[in-house]
């Protein structure tokens, strides 16, 4: 893989198929990032990121979201929107860390891990420089599918 190569969509594996004996909806982390992404997009998070960590060597999980927000309030309206609207799906986080300041919350989901950043602490800190050579992940497709059905709903494929 090419440093800050962009995975295409079609390479991001989403299960169709949730019959009888089946995994709960959300079982699969790529359903898990694409739900924190539209939740933050909600709230108006900017410069949205997702990196694909699974073949990191030392990797602690599976993707990685990034985002921004202009205030303290923004940062903290964006975690909410996400671990609420997750909960209501029965997920629920593993931590949350930095809510009460608001600067950089990590909302830990095992598989997915999610990073809200004041936009200067977001330069400061530089994850993607960090994680550069983690392949970044087009899910513009799949946000604008779930989006157009009105729903953001994967486990029909859409």
């Amino acid at each position: 893989m090419k440093k800050n190569e962009v995975i295409p969509p079609t390479s991001v594996p989403l299960p169709a198929d949730r019959g009888a004996g089946k995994p709960p909806a959300l079982s699969h982390p790529a359903e898990k990032y694409l739900k924190c992404v539209i939740f933050a997009q909600e709230k108006k998070a900017e410069d949205i990121v997702v990196l694909d960590m699974q073949s990191a060597s030392s990797s602690y999980t599976d993707y990685c979201m990034i985002c921004s927000g202009n205030s303290t309030r923004q940062v903290q309206a964006i975690a909410d929107s996400i671990e609420r609207n997750l909960r209501r799906e029965g997920i629920r986080p593993l931590g949350i860390e930095g809510y009460n300041v608001g600067e950089w919350i990590l909302v830990d989901y095992g598989d997915v891990v999610v990073h809200i950043f004041l936009a200067e602490n977001r330069r400061y800190y530089d994850l993607e420089g960090l994680w550069a050579d983690r392949p970044r992940i087009d899910f513009s497709r799949e946000i604008g599918q779930a989006l157009s059905c009105g729903s953001t709903s994967f486990a029909s494929g859409g």
